[in-house]
């Protein structure tokens, strides 16, 4: 028997390679790595501003169009979708110039509003155009999709000063772990009191029972927000998949005043100790079938059915931005359900 008789058949890359040399051979060319067929992408316009990454600020378009502006927010950024935010690529501090906030908006005295895990920013920029009078920052863990949004924002403003508008800034987006930087950003570059909202819109899922520590909205995120946001300062939360949605009301509803211990949230205590209560004065609301809340343990998980925990809780039928996400827009569309609820901070 032949010896090559024992060898494993050729990797799927060998086989391409050998057969294109042979192509290459029989039209008379040298078989070079440049030869070989290779996947084309569209380029995306690098209209990227760099306060994404923490650096300076790249110059917009010289000319930018209408016709412009609708190419850039047409364009597509090739992401994962799922990324570990528990990477220690994703533990790294900001590096934001002391500056950054007064020079990024055009009033820095307006009202923030905080869009957690803004994706590509799409809802932000819309918020801000409806509101001009409110200040938007999307925060988001793929530098890809801020550096975008953030070409898509500069461009925005140029167009509207190119119309005869008034050309003022009222969106901005980071790149960065909210976890990891909230802390940091709200003490030292967002002015004292400006923050008066915020909201966690269809954040990733992360079905796994493993991977639920990656969710975006912790105990940790939430008390956060509860010492930054004024009193009566609202949190959005919503997400088409229920046990999502009911994960993070769970950790909004156990929030509890106190001395800052393990599990409790450093402030004055409120009546009853509740740091955030649900609002029903958004609009209708209804409320969904009873379902088992996700085990904490694994003894709650071992426990029998009857003896779980349930929640029935009532969620609003509108969004209270009066602006949709593009997931929100899908989902409807697809006649899926949409479980939001809006916290106040008492």
């Amino acid at each position: 028997m032949r010896p090559s008789a024992f060898l494993p058949p050729p990797s799927l890359s060998l086989r391409r390679t050998l057969f294109f040399g042979a192509a290459a051979a029989a039209a008379g060319r040298s078989a070079t790595p440049s030869r070989l067929p290779a996947r084309r992408r569209a380029p995306v316009p690098a209209y990227g501003v760099g306060g994404g990454r923490g650096g300076a600020a790249a110059a917009a378009p010289a000319t930018v169009t209408p016709a412009t502006t609708t190419r850039m927010l047409s364009a597509q950024v090739r992401v994962r979708q799922h990324v570990n935010p528990l990477s220690s690529r994703f533990q790294n501090p900001l590096d934001l110039p002391p500056g950054w906030y007064a020079e990024t908006y055009t009033d820095p005295s307006a009202p923030l509003h905080m869009d957690i895990g803004c994706g590509k920013g799409r809802w932000a920029a819309a918020a801000a155009a409806a509101s001009p009078g409110i200040n938007y920052l999307g925060v988001e863990i793929r530098a890809a999709l801020v550096d975008q949004a953030n070409g898509w924002a500069a461009a925005a403003a140029a167009a509207s000063a190119a119309s005869g508008g008034s050309g003022g800034r009222n969106v901005a987006f980071l790149a960065a772990n909210v976890n990891v930087v909230l802390p940091d950003l709200l003490a030292t570059r967002i002015p004292a009191g400006v923050l008066a909202s915020a909201s966690v819109q269809f954040p990733d899922p992360h079905f796994k029972r493993r991977h639920r520590k990656r969710r975006t909205l912790t105990p940790a995120l939430a008390a956060t927000l509860a010492t930054a946001l004024p009193r009566g300062g609202t949190l959005l939360v919503q997400s088409d998949v229920r046990a999502v949605a009911d994960a993070m009301c769970g950790v909004l509803e156990a929030a509890r005043w106190g001395e800052g211990e393990a599990g409790e949230v450093a402030g004055t205590p409120s009546r009853g100790g509740v740091v955030w209560t649900p609002t029903t004065d958004a609009g209708a609301v209804w409320r969904a079938g009873a379902v088992e809340v996700e085990a904490a343990t694994e003894a709650e998980a071992a426990a029998p059915p009857g003896s779980r925990p349930t929640t029935n809780r009532e969620w609003l039928v509108d969004n209270p931005t009066g602006v949709p996400t593009e997931r929100e827009a899908c989902v409807l569309r697809n006649g899926g359900a949409i479980y939001r609820q809006l916290y106040i901070r008492v």
